[in-house]
């Protein structure tokens, strides 16, 4: 980036104009350039990109794979390439999708450590963890949590095939990817994750035409999808409930659901279609998170 604005002949105080309409960015530059901020949030690379008129080739540098380092394999059943026999075994069934949507290194190694020993069957890292770590966080994951694996979840952007390629070579074993709003997008995600050999997950909106994109995906041969509810409404359990009554009876790809789920409500919500469960707040906030688990884990072998 400083490159680039030496290029264009501008301050940090001219890009913070151009890229967020006021030079009080100016700081946020700084911080980015000096490597203080290592994982900007994507509102702040778009704007960026846009003020330096920064091409596709010279975005897809800044995606250059990552050298893992070869004294710290990753480790799981996930070996790249994924065996797509053991994918599918593995999403057979009813399963546990464990989400740790927390920021902090010390309450993740915590609750991935905890994912270990009750043995969850997959562990999602979202995007506010990528924010502040980078995706490098993925490895440190899979150490705390060998064999379980790690679904890295993320918004779409213009350069998703590189936002792919860098959850795969940081050791991803499946990526879950919001905001595929169209044929076009779901296919060019699709098409990458093959190219870097891990499974997808397409999450799907509760807003969105649900039916048609998870048609869409299917036919384009995504590996699963996520139906996900924003935890903004006092009806999440029933909207999800609605939602997975109305699904065409004849869908046939294995199904994930989101929403704020409790360990009760996986129980009220076992006679619709489904197959993963994606629980987060109920174990994070849990005074006994194992014990939730291993109840979790009781109800979906039920």
């Amino acid at each position: 980036m400083r490159k680039k604005r030496g290029i264009e002949g501008l301050s940090q105080q001219d890009l913070a104009a151009l890229a967020f309409g006021n030079v009080g960015g100016k700081a946020k530059i700084s911080q980015i350039e000096n490597g203080r901020i290592h994982s900007p949030h994507q509102k702040t690379i778009d704007s960026l990109v846009i003020a330096l008129e920064i091409s596709d080739a010279e975005l897809s540098e800044c995606y250059a794979p990552i050298k893992l380092d070869e004294h710290e394999p990753i480790q799981g059943p996930f070996f790249h390439p994924v065996d797509p026999q053991i994918f599918c075994d593995k999403i057979s069934g009813r399963r546990l999708q464990f989400a740790l949507d927390v920021a902090n290194r010390v309450e993740l190694k915590k609750f991935a450590l905890i994912a270990a020993k009750e043995n969850v069957d997959f562990l999602e890292i979202g995007d506010p963890v990528f924010q502040k770590y980078g995706m490098g966080i993925i490895r440190d994951v899979k150490n705390y949590a060998p064999g379980i694996p790690i679904v890295a979840e993320f918004a779409s952007s213009d350069w998703i095939e590189q936002q792919i390629q860098l959850a795969a070579n940081s050791g991803a074993d499946i990526v879950q990817v919001i905001g595929l709003s169209n044929e076009k997008r779901i296919s060019r995600a699709i098409d990458s994750a093959r190219k870097h050999k891990v499974g997808i997950s397409v999450a799907i909106l509760s807003h969105e035409n649900i039916a048609k994109l998870m048609a869409e995906s299917e036919a384009y041969g995504a590996d699963m999808v996520a139906i996900i509810r924003n935890l903004d409404s006092s009806n999440i359990f029933i909207d999800i409930m609605e939602i997975l009554k109305s699904l065409p009876a004849d869908f046939t790809i294995p199904l994930a659901i989101s929403g704020g789920f409790t360990a009760t409500q996986v129980a009220l919500a076992l006679d619709q279609r489904w197959n993963v469960v994606i629980v987060g707040s109920s174990i994070l906030n849990s005074p006994t998170p194992a014990d939730t688990i291993r109840r979790i884990k009781r109800i979906l072998r039920t």
